[in-house]
């Protein structure tokens, strides 16, 4: 919850100010700022995406060891890593982006500053900043998500298994949430991703 109203903080404020004023504009220490913590929080939400998929896959397929498995000596370096590797990629994109030349316009064509759309505007080279885009996209984009998909396939025969209706329901329910934010994040991720692809 913290990290969800962190990753809207970032955006909206300047989202409404500019629509009160009617000047869509944001100066360039301001963009930095807003990649830096935008970056920072969705990367960070991503791998706890896939912490939380694993606390799933314990609590369905291993409930009588979920005690010992997730107790605090795991669950706060999950939370810990979740939060650096989100801070880390930011650091090291927002880096990056600060040593491009922009020229010209200056004009992004996005509600708010992300990578992708800053290097369409770039006029120096921007092979190293696409590089790690495409790193990026593996470690904090891909992998995560595979890890929520096999954690979701033992979770699923595992609740094949069950033989009550009850039990199957109660089993699928504990996971309905979840699920539902996995598929808004990760659907809108790659929606975004590839339409900037896509030079849309």
């Amino acid at each position: 919850s913290f990290l969800d109203m962190c990753c809207s903080s970032v955006t909206l404020p300047k989202i409404l100010v500019n629509f009160l004023r009617q000047q869509q504009t944001i100066s360039y220490w301001e963009c930095m700022a807003q990649m830096f913590f935008l970056m920072s929080c969705s990367g960070a939400e991503g791998t706890l995406l896939a912490v939380m998929a694993f606390d799933r896959y314990v609590a369905i397929c291993k409930p009588l060891h979920y005690i010992y498995i997730m107790d605090k000596k795991v669950c706060v370096p999950l939370a810990t890593v979740s939060w650096l590797s989100g801070i880390l990629n930011s650091t090291m994109h927002t880096f990056l982006t600060t040593n491009v030349s922009f020229c010209g316009a200056n004009q992004i064509y996005h509600i708010f500053c992300d990578v992708p759309p800053l290097l369409k505007i770039a006029c120096s080279d921007t092979y190293i900043n696409e590089i790690m885009l495409h790193l990026a996209s593996v470690f904090m984009g891909m992998s995560p998500f595979l890890s929520i998909v096999i954690s979701y396939l033992y979770i699923l025969l595992a609740i094949l298994r069950i033989r009550s209706n009850t039990g199957r329901h109660k089993a699928f329910s504990t996971c309905t949430s979840h699920l539902v934010v996995v598929i808004m994040y990760f659907g809108t991720a790659i929606v975004h991703y590839n339409a900037h692809r896509c030079g849309t």
